[in-house]
């Protein structure tokens, strides 16, 4: 065992002696152990018994020729004193006189927010190697500590008394997979005086999300990939990498979402607004609504920025794992990249602009007049959804803008220019599934709040988007279910319900969360 690194170290995650075993004797000088981590337990243990943990101060080398540890100092946590940095690199303490008030502030800061168990303990053990007999001889143990010891209801809180079985790590990484509260799992087993509470179990899910990003965050979600391509041919991804070989853009679907797109796919909505990620990538959903008017997933993607190259490779990625059939309608936000990217993926798709964010911009950008029960504000509602003519369309706007002396606003300008893609009055003849904003999409992102984090790495964000799917798969199965065995009830001579209510599916009455944005 390599000990020559093992300066400052504490001791954790030893596992404790039984409780049932003889009564412990205190450490004393002569005393013999098979091995180093022999003694260290015995110490520790010892520790625990009478309120103190223990870590490993340091090791010698004795002047052999394989050059093996012979010397091992334990002491108690508390030994020694703090030191700042400087002071550990016999730098002179900052003089706080001859520095600005910007340095002397950030010092004192530094000062005050500092804290530190060390106090000078003396308490220490000692082995040393003998030869003679091959074994680890106690040659000095000092029992005296400079401060009060844990008393014996506290000492469950104690580091060297927290230990996570491998059991109770497995369930709480199934409680983090299932999206139930990990804080949850040390109140199962009793609360407090367990040896692990909340902290530890979050503790130990960082452990494993380090684990993967050791492993490589990227490569961990291309081996997913790849065996949820093994498990089912029909699964698609691609990955973009940069010319560095870094990977940059994510994108995936699998096979119910592309054959949800072969029946549902006429409308899609698409949306980068949501960022819940470790590394604050946008994502990017491709959705829709099934014959229940819910929402669907058609794939997504996980992007590095939101320019015009960006998005004509998730479009054509996108295209080909839809078998090469463009939807009838899109609707996006007001993205130039993006439409840009539109214009030139899906030539024949009708695109439509998100009717609510420009509403949205209204009140930003129009406040003057634009505000809660103005005259113009109803004046341009009036214009914008109830108006069944072009041309009356057009005249009613030149008024409205020569009424509230408008005419010279560049955004209404551009606005006007571009009527055609957000007035649904220039939308009547395309199929739109009863859709004129991304709300759908919007949802969905509320939808995925319940499932991941900004701390989600990517291996984290792919497998709980599948979680959220399995979601989605089941809502839908349940309204498959009400359809098939529950019938609506009509008078006998109401015939057109009749055979409507046999062929038609029904509408979802009350709005699941992630579709009230909607």
């Amino acid at each position: 065992m390599e000990l020559e690194a093992l300066d400052d170290v504490e001791v954790r995650d030893t596992e404790t002696l039984d409780n049932n075993e003889e009564e412990f004797k205190t450490p004393t000088i002569g005393m013999y152990f098979e091995t180093i981590e022999e003694a260290r337990n015995y110490y520790e243990r010892y520790g625990q018994e009478n309120g103190f943990w223990i870590r490993t101060r340091g090791s010698d080398k004795g002047r052999n020729r394989l050059n093996e540890v012979t010397r091992v100092r334990f002491v108690c946590t508390k030994e020694g004193n703090y030191a700042t940095k400087k002071q550990q690199e016999g730098v002179q303490p900052l003089n706080v006189d001859a520095v600005d008030e910007e340095e002397k502030v950030i010092s004192k800061k530094r000062e005050r927010n500092c804290s530190t168990v060390k106090c000078g303990c003396k308490a220490y053990l000692r082995i040393i190697h003998d030869k003679w007999n091959c074994k680890w001889k106690v040659t000095g143990f000092d029992e005296n500590h400079n401060h009060p010891l844990v008393t014996p209801s506290k000492r469950m809180k104690m580091k060297s008394n927290r230990n996570m079985p491998k059991a109770i790590k497995n369930l709480t990484e199934t409680f983090h997979r299932e999206n139930i509260d990990v804080s949850k799992v040390p109140s199962i087993f009793g609360g407090e005086y367990i040896g692990f509470d909340n902290r530890d179990c979050y503790n130990h899910l960082r452990n494993v999300r380090h684990r993967d990003l050791d492993c490589g965050d990227a490569q961990s979600v291309l081996d997913y990939f790849k065996d949820k391509q093994a498990q089912n041919p029909q699964f698609f991804y691609a990955i973009q990498c940069d010319e560095s070989g870094r990977a940059v853009n994510f994108f995936w679907v699998d096979s119910r979402s592309r054959m949800a797109y072969h029946y549902f796919g006429d409308v899609v909505t698409f949306d980068t607004t949501y960022r819940t990620n470790k590394y604050d990538m946008p994502f990017a959903p491709f959705t829709g609504v099934n014959h229940h008017m819910q929402s669907i997933q058609y794939g997504c993607a996980l992007l590095q920025d939101e320019t015009k190259t960006t998005f004509e490779w998730l479009f054509k990625t996108w295209l080909d794992a839809m078998g090469g059939r463009p939807p009838t309608s899109i609707i996006t936000d007001q993205d130039l990249g993006m439409k840009g990217a539109i214009a030139k993926v899906f030539p024949n798709t009708r695109h439509r602009l998100c009717l609510w964010h420009i509403k949205k911009k209204f009140v930003e950008k129009l406040s003057q007049v634009y505000y809660k029960k103005s005259k113009f504000k109803k004046d341009m509602k009036e214009c914008i959804r109830r108006t069944y003519k072009k041309e009356d369309f057009e005249k009613r706007w030149m008024l409205l803008m020569k009424e509230n002396e408008l005419e010279s606003n560049q955004w209404l300008q551009g606005l006007f220019d571009i009527r055609e893609s957000w007035v649904p009055l220039y939308n009547r003849g395309t199929f739109f599934a009863g859709m004129n904003t991304t709300g759908r999409s919007e949802g969905i992102n509320s939808f995925f709040d319940g499932f991941v984090t900004h701390t989600s790495n990517l291996k984290e964000f792919v497998v709980k988007y599948e979680k959220a799917l399995s979601r989605i798969v089941k809502r839908e199965n349940d309204e498959d279910f009400e359809s098939e065995h529950k019938f609506r009830i009509v008078n006998d001579h109401e015939f057109l319900l009749k055979h409507a209510g046999k062929i038609y599916t029904r509408k979802q009455k009350k709005p699941t969360p992630y579709l009230r944005m909607y």
